[in-house]
C-alpha cells in the first residue's frame, strides 16, 4: 500500500515537472518573440528615421538637376525676348527672370514638400550682336547694299534663314558675307539655280573652299559652325581670330538672320544698324556663359551647388 501511495505521488511530481517544463519554455518563446518585436520595432524606426534625410537629399539633387536643364533656355529666352541696348540691361534682363524662374519652381515644390530654394546668377559674360528678323532684305539701317556689318569681330553664334525666291540667279549678283583677317579672307555666296539654293565658299586656303546645293525655299544656315541642311564647310578656314564682316549685294537676298559675337569688343558701326529701335537691323546684346548657385533648404537638411550654363558653343 505504501509504496502504492508512493508509486502515485511520484507520477504526480514527474507530471507536476513536466508541466512547469512546458509553461517555462512557453514563457521563454512568449519573451524571446516579444524580444524579437522589440528589436523589430526599434529598427523599423531607426530606418524611417535615417530615410528622411536620404530621401529628402535625393529631392534635393532632383531639384539640382531640373534646374540646372532649365538655365540655358531661361537665358536663351530671354536674350532673344526683346532687344537689350546695353550689357547691364542684358543682365538685368537675365537676373530678373531667374527671379521669375525660382518663385516659379518654387511654389511648385513647396506644394509637394516643406522645401524652399533660392537660386542666384552671377558672373554674367555678355557679347553684343545684330539681330535682322523683319523678312526683309539684308540691306543696312541706311538701305544699303554693301555695307560693314563688324570689325575687329569673333562670332559665337551666326543664324540664317534665307529665302529663295530673292536671290540672284548669277555668281556676281549674288549675296556674299566676305569675312576679311588681317592676312587671310574668306566668303559665302548665296545664290538661286533653278529650285536650288547654292552655296559657295572660297578663301585663302584650299579646305575653305566648297560647294553645296540644298532644294528648300526656306534655307536655314548655321555660318559659324559651317551647316546648311546636309551640307557643311569651314567658316573663316584660316582667318583668325578679330575680322571684319562685309555684306555685298544685300538687297538680293531676303529673311532673317542672327549674330553674336564674342565679348563686346566688335566694333558695330552706327550708322549699319539700328541702335535705339528695333527695326532691322538692330544692335544687341545677350548672355552667353554664367554661373547659377542653388540653395534648397528643408526642416532636415540645407542643399547648395552651384552650375555654370556655356551657351552658344561652337
Amino acid at each position: 500500500m505504501v509504496s502504492g501511495k508512493i508509486g502515485f505521488f511520484g507520477r504526480f511530481a514527474r507530471d507536476d515537472r513536466g508541466q512547469l517544463l512546458l509553461v517555462g519554455a512557453v514563457v521563454i518563446a512568449i519573451s524571446l518573440v516579444a524580444v524579437v518585436v522589440v528589436l523589430n520595432t526599434v529598427l523599423y524606426t531607426e530606418n524611417v528615421t535615417n530615410s528622411e534625410p536620404i530621401a529628402t537629399t535625393g529631392d534635393a539633387r532632383d531639384i539640382a538637376l531640373v534646374v540646372d536643364g532649365d538655365i540655358e533656355p531661361v537665358v536663351h529666352r530671354t536674350n532673344y525676348a526683346e532687344r537689350h541696348d546695353s550689357a547691364a540691361e542684358s543682365r538685368t534682363a537675365v537676373a530678373e527672370s531667374i527671379a521669375e524662374y525660382e518663385t516659379l519652381l518654387g511654389v511648385t515644390v513647396a506644394r509637394r514638400t516643406p522645401a524652399s530654394l533660392h537660386v542666384e546668377v552671377s558672373n554674367q559674360t555678355v557679347g553684343n550682336g545684330v539681330e535682322h528678323d523683319s523678312g526683309a532684305a539684308f540691306v543696312d539701317a541706311a538701305n544699303e547694299s554693301n555695307w560693314t556689318l563688324a570689325r575687329n569681330a569673333d562670332v559665337r553664334r551666326y543664324l540664317f534663314s534665307v529665302n529663295r525666291s530673292s536671290l540672284a540667279t548669277t555668281d556676281s549678283d549674288a549675296f556674299r558675307i566676305q569675312v576679311e583677317g588681317r592676312s587671310e579672307n574668306w566668303n559665302l555666296s548665296v545664290l538661286r539655280q533653278d529650285d536650288d539654293v547654292v552655296l559657295r565658299t572660297d578663301g585663302s586656303t584650299v579646305a575653305a573652299s566648297s560647294t553645296c546645293t540644298v532644294t528648300s525655299e526656306q534655307v536655314r544656315i548655321d555660318l559659324r559652325n559651317g551647316s546648311a541642311s546636309e551640307c557643311s564647310f569651314p567658316f573663316a578656314d584660316g582667318v583668325g581670330d578679330d575680322y571684319d564682316i562685309e555684306y555685298e549685294n544685300g538687297a538680293n537676298a531676303s529673311g532673317t538672320y542672327s549674330v553674336l559675337f564674342n565679348g563686346t569688343d566688335a566694333e558695330i558701326p552706327p550708322s549699319s544698324v539700328n541702335s535705339e529701335s528695333s527695326e532691322s537691323p538692330y544692335r544687341t546684346h545677350a548672355v552667353y556663359e554664367l554661373d547659377a548657385r542653388l540653395t534648397y533648404t528643408t526642416p532636415e537638411l540645407t542643399y547648395r551647388t552651384t552650375f555654370n550654363a556655356t551657351l552658344y558653343q561652337p
